[in-house]
């Protein structure tokens, strides 16, 4: 995309609603609060040569300087987004209740079983990836369909867990 900031802004909806994983990315503007996964910044080749070109111009044919019209004169910043899953909710675990705060990309909540309250940390999606901690316990896997599974990595060891959506 290479639209102005409020015009991302008014798309920003639709493109959250394309499928987990869809890779979309902007020419110089962002979307709002929603951080890009990525960005790179790439010098601009017409920086680079416009005031040779232009010197070039005035000498030839006798022109004034005519600034030019592209947003990305001097450098130019791509940024990349990956539509990420929606797991918004309630989750069932065979450890306990996996409640699911997400802000984009980004995820908190809290691991509750009958005895503990355990808040997620350093939670984040990768399209349908998902990776959080809950106190010692790393867990990462993939979201489908109103599941998530994958491993949970905890002092040394990997075992497998999973969790339904209960909303």
């Amino acid at each position: 995309m290479y639209l102005t900031e409020q015009v991302n802004l008014r798309l920003r909806p639709k493109l959250l609603a394309l499928r987990p994983g869809t890779r979309i990315v902007s020419n110089s503007f962002g979307l709002g609060e929603w951080r890009a996964d990525d960005s790179t910044t790439a010098i601009s080749f017409k920086s680079l040569i416009a005031p040779l070109a232009e010197k070039m111009r005035r000498i030839l044919f006798d022109l004034p300087f005519e600034q030019p019209k592209d947003h990305c004169f001097l450098y130019c910043t791509a940024y990349l987004w990956i539509v990420p899953a929606k797991v918004d909710g309630r989750w069932q675990m065979t450890e306990g209740e996996l409640v699911l705060k997400q802000r984009f990309q980004m995820v908190g909540g809290e691991l509750a079983s009958a005895r503990i309250s355990t808040p997620i940390t350093n939670g984040r999606l990768r399209g349908d990836e998902i990776v959080f901690t809950a106190g010692d316990a790393v867990y990462s896997g993939r979201v489908s369909a109103g599941r998530m599974e994958g491993n949970v990595k905890r002092r040394g060891s990997t075992a497998r867990w999973s969790a339904r959506f209960r909303g």
